[in-house]
């Protein structure tokens, strides 16, 4: 740690550093105060949400509606979460949910397989899923997914790969439109809905129908997505991984900035009300692009596909993978670097050096690679710690590690001085250039550099003086931070040896001085000890307020301090650090999880960002990146469960319920919505009508109350949020009340109501045997009901069943053949072509052998999912030809396409950990070939054993009307 900024690099040197490319003003620092330049260096802080119920771990979407739930579209269904709990909505089949968009008022939306319909919100655990397919008279749907729904002023559209269904909320008005060419990409933009028709362009809805966009023909292979740059452009990314910016003049390719990976890299993507893209990706990696300005940052998010984004109200993302949802605040106030950027070691100092990072500490001295993405590798200087760093105008520098003093370059030692042993501290002179200070464990050393060639002047001085820390107060006199000798004051000739040493540390405690740091602030000298802070004036130090620093120690602990480029002053012990500016006095500054270990040290950039170093780990904290925003969530009474001898029931909230005496118990769940600083956030909860107080503020959000006596109750709920905002629900009210036979009122009119009592008795039984007869028609007719009801869930799960496998859940031989023979017809009429792969399962039964029928069955269940990802697009199909074989039915691809394909799906399952290899065997049909659905079984199957009889593990691909 010096008291220095850190040299800054340029743009460029940013880029190298975040993993940003520059397209556009390389090296020009005047931008430098907008956008990803000054953005995160390093891995933000990021809070991982994991269901804790049990479903099926496939999503594929997230939404935050306006209260702050948060809605994951899952294989099985909604799932919900408040900020403390998950739950699981779906319809009665439980049918996966692939898309999800919230209308900002009252309505989530929801696109699933042969199904759309809405869930009103907040959605809990008694809402009703609407569907909606049945207003469009859809009895038997084969439309598959829905694979983007789109909130609209015209109305809510459900885009699936061949149809698109449009539905009024307000009239209830319905529309649909069909082209087997398929659809692409949809966005409503600027007052327009525009459709990529494939094959033919864009399309804008007017009128009711869909009508051609000028301009934008060139865009036939399929758009992914497309993104609002402003009120006239887009961005699109496609399946051939191209680039396309649309505007008034038509669609044209854009030149993506050097680095930024093709565009069907991308799984995900969302534009922020900043400007900012956000792009996830296949491989778990969040990129944030800048369009105009040609530059991005990225870092690993998660070790799994990014399925979508959505970026929340209270500053920040939302990204949703297989296995969890991840809220990632950006631009980010706090982000870091750690083992996985290669660092190790307690880091005692990090600055720029030839365009790069170099970090300095017990890890000896690690550098940043060059490259897109910010990696640390060791430099070949020292075997041991180091403890810091001069650098020098000619690519080289001085390097203090444990035991030596030396001048390095990017390759090694240039020089070693072995008289100066043990250096600790290296300060260049501000009054003499190339003289150079060098404070040691045994005493201080003088050099000066005379060209390339250092001469050591004197030295050292009082060998048994251990140098701490040590400034120069003019250009001939040193004050010097020791370690046991308090402060010393040092005056050298003018050539800088030795003149006199005396004792400064006047108006010191001896007994406090064992361990002294000086640094200038204010004007002047100040000191810092074991106990307290430290001004000198005049010969004398006296003691230092420094705006209270002092009130922040904690007992005999020693605290370090920092002044900034920007004027502010920074502090820390090892495990606290603080913030001081004029405006708002001494701040803690709250690091989590980001540094681990002790704070070791404090610097800055040239930019005014700050580095806390700690045990393989640097925090960089940037005072320019905004604040988290207060989202305005109150807090909600999720769910009143009511137990008893005869089960469990749901109340409701908006009645006033009256309660049995008796046996039972009442739990209460609630919950403030919000991602942001979830620990943060407190619940206060009393039952009033049997507790006076409110609990004391907690993170328990859910208490059970059981066996109340008669008597009115109201349950009350306040919630604080990471601000301190407080909000309440409206009261839970019920009663419990006694049995009839115990009220007063009873008591006092026992012989009238007996009277009354045998009169009605009387009258029940003249109509007891009405009664009965009403109660078995009623009966019959509920009877007829449910059997008509489980019939139609019947039929839902036996469609499902008849296409689907039941091991793997993707498609089964029946549903591969249909979809063959669809493809085929569809190809021959568009004169496209073909691609039918076959893989097989290379010592599959060895492993089942082995291992066992269950460990098998988990595996073809992970090869399937790797295969649909290696070959998953919306227009092709991955199915389960039998036993260890599947089947992959790939239309409109090349040979090169194939064969690409394939490799890339056979690279999944080889990353699996069962250690499973698959071989490919391909049947290509090029367009105007004609051939049926057995004979590219047939081809395939035979390029299959082809494969297989060369040793296994690889591909082959056999053409029709060539090879066949």
């Amino acid at each position: 740690m010096k008291p220095r900024a850190l040299l800054g690099g340029g743009l460029l040197a940013a880029a190298l550093l975040s993993g940003a490319s520059v397209a556009a003003n390389p090296g020009n620092e005047t931008d430098l105060d907008a956008g990803l330049d000054r953005g995160p260096l390093g891995r933000p802080a990021v809070e991982s949400f994991a269901p804790e119920i049990e479903v099926y771990p496939r999503n594929f979407s997230v939404e935050q509606g306006p209260a702050g739930m948060v809605y994951v579209g899952n294989a099985e269904g909604v799932l919900a979460f408040d900020g403390e709990r998950w739950l699981l909505a779906s319809s009665e089949a439980r049918d996966m949910v692939r898309s999800l968009a919230h209308d900002g008022v009252d309505r989530l939306y929801v696109g699933g397989y042969n199904s759309f319909g809405y869930f009103p919100t907040p959605v809990d655990a008694s809402t009703e899923y609407v569907d909606l397919t049945a207003a469009f008279g859809i009895e038997s749907p084969s439309f598959a997914d829905i694979w983007q729904v789109e909130v609209t002023p015209f109305g809510v559209f459900f885009l699936a790969l061949n149809e698109l269904f449009l539905y009024h909320p307000e009239s209830g008005h319905t529309a649909r439109w069909q082209h087997d060419g398929r659809f692409g990409a949809m966005q409503y933009h600027n007052g327009r809905v525009l459709l990529q028709f494939r094959g033919e362009g864009l399309r804008e809805y007017r009128d009711g129908e869909f009508v051609p966009l000028p301009g934008s023909s060139d865009l036939s292979e399929q758009i992914y997505q497309l993104l609002p740059l402003d009120d006239e452009r887009l961005l699109g990314t496609a399946r051939d991984g191209r680039w396309w910016l649309i505007d008034a003049a038509g669609a044209r390719p854009w030149n993506r900035p050097e680095g930024l990976p093709d565009s069907s890299y991308f799984t995900a993507a969302r534009v922020m009300t900043n400007g900012l893209l956000a792009l996830g990706s296949i491989d778990g990696w969040l990129y944030f692009l800048e369009p105009d300005r040609g530059v991005f940052d990225a870092f690993r998010l998660a070790h799994d596909w990014i399925g979508d984004l959505d970026e929340t109200p209270e500053g920040g993302l939302l990204a949703q993978t297989d296995h969890e949802t991840l809220y990632v605040r950006w631009p980010a106030k706090l982000s870091a670097w750690n083992h996985e950027h290669g660092l190790t070691g307690s880091v005692v100092e990090v600055l720029r050096w030839q365009e790069r990072w170099l970090v300095i500490g017990d890890g000896g001295a690690l550098l940043s690679e060059p490259g897109e993405r910010l990696q640390f590798a060791k430099l070949p200087w020292t075997d041991f710690e180091a403890w810091d760093f001069e650098p020098l105008d000619d690519a080289t520098g001085l390097l203090a590690d444990s035991y030596v003093l030396r001048q390095v370059d990017l390759n090694g030692a240039v020089q070693e001085f072995d008289e100066i042993q043990y250096p600790r501290r290296i300060v260049a002179s501000r009054h003499h250039p190339g003289r150079y200070y060098v404070g040691t464990e045994e005493g201080l050393f003088v050099l000066a550099r005379n060209g390339q060639e250092f001469e050591q002047i004197d030295g050292p001085f009082d060998p048994a003086l251990a140098v701490f820390s040590l400034f120069e107060t003019a250009a001939d006199r040193l004050l010097i931070g020791t370690q046991g000798q308090g402060v010393i004051e040092i005056d050298l000739g003018p050539d800088g040896q030795l003149l006199s040493q005396r004792d400064a540390g006047a108006g010191l405690d001896p007994d406090e001085a064992d361990y002294v740091d000086l640094l200038e602030y204010d004007g002047a000298i100040h000191a810092l000890t074991q106990t307290r802070p430290w001004r000198r004036s005049g010969e004398r130090f006296e003691p230092a307020e420094l705006h209270g620093l002092d009130a922040l120690r904690r007992p005999e602990q020693f605290i370090d301090l920092i002044e900034s480029p920007a004027g502010e002053l920074w502090a820390w012990e090892f495990n606290r650090l603080f913030r001081h500016d004029r405006q708002h006095g001494w701040r803690r500054v709250e690091l989590g999880s980001l540094v681990r270990g002790a704070i070791s040290s404090v610097d800055f950039d040239s930019f005014g960002r700050v580095f806390i170093g700690g045990s393989g780990s640097v925090a960089i904290f940037d005072p320019e990146a905004p604040e988290l925003e207060r989202a305005d969530h109150r807090v909600v009474l999720r769910e009143v469960r009511m137990l008893t001898a005869d089960g469990m029931q749901r109340l409701a909230h908006d009645v006033e319920h009256r309660l049995p005496t008796g046996e039972f118990s009442i739990t209460f769940e609630y919950a403030l919505p919000g991602m942001a600083m979830r620990d943060a956030v407190q619940y206060q909860a009393r039952l009033d009508g049997l507790e006076r107080q409110f609990t004391d503020w907690e993170r328990n959000s859910r208490y059970t109350y059981t066996n109340l006596l008669p008597g009115s109750y109201a349950l009350e709920v306040r919630a604080r949020d990471p601000w301190g905002a407080i909000t309440e629900i409206e009261p839970f009210r019920f009663s419990v009340v006694p049995p009839w036979y115990r009220t007063e009122w009873v008591r006092n009119l026992r012989w009238p109501a007996l009277g009354l009592a045998l009169a009605v008795l009387i009258w029940a039984l003249m109509r007891a045997r009405m009664w009965r007869l009403e109660s078995e028609r009623r009966r019959l007719a509920e009877k007829v009901r449910q059997r008509t009801q489980a019939l139609v869930q019947a039929n839902r799960k036996l469609r499902q069943m008849a296409e689907l496998d039941g091991l793997t859940g993707i498609a089964n031989r029946r549903r591969l053949d249909e979809f063959l023979e669809a493809q085929l017809r569809q190809c021959r009429a568009n004169g496209e072509s073909l691609a039918v792969a076959l893989i097989d399962l290379d010592n599959f039964k060895p492993y089942n052998d082995r291992y066992g029928h269950l460990a098998g069955d988990r595996v073809l269940q992970r090869i399937a999912a790797h295969l649909e990802r290696g070959f998953g697009n919306d227009d092709r199909l991955v199915a389960r030809f039998g036993g260890d074989e599947f089947a992959a039915v790939l239309p409109g691809v090349d040979r090169d396409q194939a064969r690409a394909l394939a490799e890339a799906a056979r690279t999944q399952c080889i990353e699996d950990e069962s250690g499973v290899e698959v071989s490919i065997g391909i049947a290509w049909l090029p367009p105007g070939h004609v051939a049926d659905a057995h004979t590219l079984i047939e081809v395939a199957d035979r390029e299959l054993y082809r494969i297989k009889g060369a040793g296994r593990d690889g591909i082959a691909l056999g053409v029709i009307g060539e090879s066949y």
